[in-house]
């Protein structure tokens, strides 16, 4: 392997590695200052505050392996290997003469928990689809004897490089997949468990329902509206909001708007450390219109909903508005930004929508229902492959 080659999957690796970890922790910090304590759902690793990363990539599979180790102090160690990445960790060879245990070939959907693999190489991976979660994964190494992986990231590069792009959805699946179902059941995430069934059975209810109305032209708003309220896990992990406040209304206290405005939800959006303001409009069409030509634009709906969410960011910018929101609702927000739903967005417009939004103001989101749907499914996909 090119020493250059090695050089720039090395730096991606470690960017990796610094990236999710930086998000588990900004996520718990986050949630942890507004009163909600995850760290009793986690698996221990993931809560410590310095952490050795030894990772190895294989040259000719393409894959990247990455186990996170307690440590008193913070380490990174990366090694390049041919084969199968397990490999790595018999120095002897004797594993290659093995049987294995285990052979997995293009898999992202298969979880080790705690357990112990003896007598054989423990794993193979094969293929060019790899995403494999392994907690807890104690192997019997030739002239070493049996070793505990505490914590374990398998991918196939392509995955890999997704997942280096997208560090945070990543860290707060894994987190919020741990949180909720400890919410619900008050232990720890056990995937063999029938609770882990039901919990996943749930998610999958959830996802359906969207599915049955936020692609039916014929539902309005209001229904959306409260099939979310009822499953605010649906904001958590579409929208990234907490601490989610709904049938908000901002009494026109300064008589600026000839009514009292009623945004359908306020939350506290994880991402940007920021109360937002959210709108949902009918998800019964496309939003672009002249997609793919000169003059593409946003639908005249697009508009009226940027105008509609202007006017509840700028209620709070009077003192008496926000010392009335703060009274009522017990939180004192102060230059929220905020969050559009409406439309679908076709295969076809990514590029224009994507376009569209750079130009709009810093203070608004434009989030079609599909892209909501999308994400959603992502994250029943990862909490899949938790262990």
């Amino acid at each position: 392997m090119e020493d250059k080659v090695k050089a720039k999957v090395n730096t991606k690796v470690k960017q990796f590695c610094y990236r999710w970890i930086k998000e588990i922790r900004s996520i718990s910090e986050t949630l942890s200052s507004l009163g909600i304590d995850i760290k009793l759902s986690l698996p221990h690793i993931l809560t410590q505050k310095t952490i050795f990363y030894e990772c190895v990539f294989s040259e000719d599979r393409k894959h990247v392996l990455v186990l996170l180790k307690s440590s008193g102090n913070f380490d990174y160690q990366f090694t390049v290997v041919k084969g199968d990445v397990f490999n790595y960790f018999d120095k002897s060879g004797l594993w290659q003469k093995m049987p294995v245990g285990i052979k997995m070939e293009n898999c992202r959907n298969i979880r080790f928990g705690p357990s112990a693999v003896r007598g054989c190489k423990p794993l193979e991976i094969v293929g060019d689809d790899i995403e494999l979660f392994i907690n807890n994964l104690s192997i019997d190494i030739p002239f070493v004897g049996p070793t505990m992986l505490e914590y374990v990231l398998v991918m196939s590069y392509p995955v890999f490089l997704d997942r280096l792009k997208s560090a945070r959805d990543l860290a707060r699946d894994i987190v919020m997949g741990y949180f909720k179902y400890f919410q619900i059941n008050g232990i720890m995430y056990s995937p063999s468990s029938t609770q882990a069934s039901q919990y996943k059975q749930y998610l999958e209810t959830i996802k359906l329902q969207m599915g049955q109305l936020f692609f039916n032209d014929n539902i309005y708003e209001r229904e959306i509206d409260k099939f979310i309220e009822n499953n605010p896990i649906i904001l958590e992990h579409c929208l990234d909001l907490v601490l989610v406040i709904h049938q908000v209304e901002l009494k026109d206290l300064v008589k600026k708007y000839g009514q009292n405005l009623k945004p359908d939800l306020i939350g506290y959006r994880q991402d940007k450390k920021q109360w937002a303001i959210v709108d949902y409009k009918r998800a019964k069409r496309t939003i672009i219109k002249n997609s793919g030509q000169v003059r593409t634009s946003f639908r005249a709906e697009v508009s009226d909903l940027q105008a509609q969410l202007k006017d509840y960011r700028e209620y709070f910018q009077e003192h008496i508005q926000r010392q009335y929101c703060k009274e009522t609702y017990g939180h004192d927000i102060e230059f929220p930004t905020t969050i559009g739903v409406i439309g679908r967005i076709a295969q076809t417009e990514i590029k224009d929508f994507n376009r569209l939004q750079e130009d709009l103001p810093r203070w608004i989101d434009i989030v079609p229902y599909n892209y909501m749907y999308d994400r959603f499914s992502r994250f029943i996909d990862t909490v899949n492959k938790l262990s």
